[in-house]
């Protein structure tokens, strides 16, 4: 633990910094102003992906305050089984949809500045792990200029996470606040460190990393000689925040009757793959991609640590004013690197996702303006004067005048670097926003009169944005729809291909992404209009007739991919099959919107014992440019009583085909228990 007298601390920060409280100021304001004003540009973006499902729930579904305390328990829209347990950012939502409803400016404004705040409570709690200015500021500005920060910033959705970026945070500081000698009131600031991990957890699942880090702290700054009493009371220190901890998860079950979670986050943890992906992400500011450049900045760590140990040995000032002080830079890295591990291992049962980096983000932040602040270090030739030798030497390195000016171009470039990175990622935002919002103005510029309970199929968005996956369409886009004709009947459909749609044609619309514009495909209403006719008015004629009193219509008929046998006098197709199996068509051609009935002419026997009645299968494949895919499938009763008999199905929901599917093979699946089926004759139908 640090124990800092008043007037050792004062004494030791008045040597380093003739005027600390404007250095204190100054790196603050650095860092606020640096965090805000990088993302202003969000304010002017609109709601994308998942933000449309929030806005919904509010719209339509809990427009009050009581009505989103009850939904905190139950799924976080349509039914996609999102199962969070997260009611602080419920409770935070519908404050902001009270004050700005659709406004997404002002949603977006309590983004920014939640992550101002994050990035000031970085600056302070580097401050008041090694009270130094310039290094507090490295790690606030590293914090605020990493790239990943431009999705849970930009993505009103994910301000579950900046909400944790504050708690969190700001529960160390405060609990390092209350073990320092100088605090009054010590208790408190420990009851609100304690307040804040709760809070955290409340806010999202991520926090729970948190209730080992006030431990981590005082293992790490503890002094090295450890008597039974330091044990005894780090134990009673640290058992508010597990029990805390403890009380969390019967909270979370019983509100969710399960540990909750997404199904679609779930995965088979590799630890290879999990270390990668998030070693990759947290230092992408360096861009590693090759063996060389890893093995080249492992050289450089090591290099910056054995110069970080040295510099602190030489430190011979803060030393001999406080002991306890020595080494406080290495600690201070250890703990950075501590609270990365601590914050990713919540995230091991998840699908890696880049914006879980958030909160783990700080502690590669601390870890990086510790290890690089030495090299950052300026001032005049008169500092080095207390020093002798090798030390002497090195600190003339540190701080004479060239250097001093390479140290301003190198931190101006690695600047100049994040920033462009980060203005690189919210371009891709930027133009996001731009192609949602041109769509949504755009539907309802060609589909003006969509009203309750119409189906609207949109194709072509699927490719419009490769890459993008925040588009509305992928996630959101009903909402986005519903929001936008202000109705919750409606139910909006992003296609690769049109669907055949037999029912309530009179209320749905189809419309085509094409050319940077949509178009409204009102002949394929009519066309499939004219279909439904013809199925109601019977107008079927046979497409393809197998009657097999010819050699060559039983040949192109396979049974488990053996040819089936003739039966006897070539009439028939013979198949003995007490194990079940797969008999295949001959290839054809039948576009998908002509597609009508399919009939079949056999008889069945069953094993000794068996069922009056067998279950067969019908499977109608489509060709595509991966081969040929199954779009339908129907179920076929026959009878196993040994007589021939005629039976006709169709698929029973068309909407499985696209309009411009081709129909190329039926396969009718055979259940066990059947001791003889015999086909006489097959035939598909068409409409003209």
């Amino acid at each position: 633990m640090i124990t800092v007298t008043k007037s050792a601390q004062a004494s030791a920060v008045s040597r380093r910094f003739p005027n600390s409280t404007f250095f204190f100021w100054g790196g603050l304001a650095l860092v606020s102003s640096v965090a805000f004003g990088l993302y202003l540009r969000t304010l002017s973006y609109g709601f994308l992906s998942d933000d449309y499902f929030l806005v919904k729930d509010h719209h339509f579904n809990a427009p009050t305050f009581l009505d989103s305390l009850a939904y905190f328990g139950r799924e976080w829209g349509m039914g996609l089984g999102w199962n969070f347990y997260r009611p602080l950012v419920r409770v935070f939502w519908w404050v902001e949809w009270a004050i700005f409803g659709e406004n997404s400016g002002g949603w977006h404004f309590v983004s920014v500045l939640l992550h101002m705040a994050n990035a000031a409570l970085v600056y302070l709690l580097v401050w008041q792990l090694t009270r130094q200015s310039a290094t507090a500021t490295l790690a606030g500005l590293f914090f605020s200029l990493h790239p990943l920060h431009v999705e849970p910033v930009s993505w009103i959705a994910d301000q579950s996470d900046l909400l944790v970026g504050v708690f969190c945070p700001a529960a160390l500081s405060l609990y390092i606040h209350s073990r320092q000698a100088t605090t009054a009131r010590p208790w408190l600031y420990y009851a609100l460190s304690l307040g804040c991990f709760g809070l955290g957890l409340f806010s999202k699942e991520s926090a729970l990393g948190f209730a080992l880090a006030p431990l981590a702290y005082e293992l790490i700054f503890s002094p090295w000689q450890r008597k039974g009493r330091f044990w005894l009371g780090l134990v009673a220190r640290q058992v508010p925040f597990w029990l805390v901890f403890g009380l969390y998860w019967p909270l979370r079950l019983f509100a969710l009757r399960s540990v909750g979670g997404s199904a679609s986050t779930r995965w088979t943890f590799n630890l290879g793959t999990f270390f990668d992906t998030y070693r990759d992400w947290l230092l992408q500011p360096l861009s590693l991609e090759r063996t060389l450049v890893r093995l080249f900045l492992g050289f450089l760590v090591i290099v910056l640590v054995v110069g970080l140990v040295l510099y602190e040995r030489g430190d011979s000032r803060t030393t001999a004013t406080n002991p306890a002080l020595s080494f406080r830079f290495s600690r201070t890295a250890l703990l950075g690197l501590v609270w990365t591990g601590l914050f990713l291992i919540p995230n091991v049962p998840i699908k890696p996702y880049s914006r879980y980096t958030y909160i783990s983000s700080i502690g590669v932040a601390i870890l990086a303006a510790v290890l690089l602040g030495p090299l950052f270090k300026f001032g005049s030739n008169r500092e080095a004067n207390g020093q002798k030798g090798f030390l002497q030497r090195l600190n003339w390195i540190y701080i004479s005048l060239p250097a001093t000016g390479i140290k301003l171009v190198v931190a101006a470039s690695l600047g100049w670097l994040a920033f462009a990175q980060v203005r690189s990622v919210q371009r891709d935002w930027s133009q996001t926003d731009e192609f949602n919002r041109a769509i949504l103005a755009q539907l309802q510029e060609q589909i003006p009169e969509i009203n309750n309970y119409s189906v609207v199929y949109l194709a072509g968005l699927l490719e419009a944005q490769p890459g993008k996956r925040n588009a509305p369409f992928e996630v959101g886009f009903i909402e986005s729809v519903q929001l936008r004709y202000t109705n919750p009947t409606i139910q909006a459909i992003p296609v690769s291909g049109f669907a055949v749609v037999e029912q309530r044609l009179n209320q749905t619309h189809f419309a085509e992404y094409r050319d940077g514009r949509l178009v409204q495909r009102d002949d394929l209403v009519r066309n499939l209009q004219a279909r439904n006719v013809s199925i109601k008015d019977k107008k079927e004629i046979p497409a393809l007739t197998w009657t097999f009193g010819r050699a060559e219509d039983a040949q192109g008929w396979l049974w488990l991919n053996e040819a089936a046998r003739p039966g006897p006098g070539g009439k028939s197709l013979q198949i003995e099959a007490p194990q079940g199996g797969i008999l295949r068509s001959p290839a054809f051609i039948v576009p998908a919107p002509v597609l009508a009935k399919f009939e079949l002419k056999l008889r069945a026997q069953p094993l000794p014992n068996g069922p009056p009645t067998a279950q067969l299968v019908l499977h109608w494949l489509v060709e595509t440019p991966g081969g040929l895919v199954e779009r339908a499938s129907a179920p076929l009763v026959v009878a196993t009583d040994g007589r021939t008999a005629v039976y006709s199905l169709k698929p029973p929901d068309m909407s499985a085909f696209l309009y411009n599917d081709t129909v190329r093979e039926i396969r009718l699946e055979v259940p066990p228990g059947l001791a003889h089926l015999e086909i006489e004759s097959a035939q598909l139908f068409r409409l003209p």
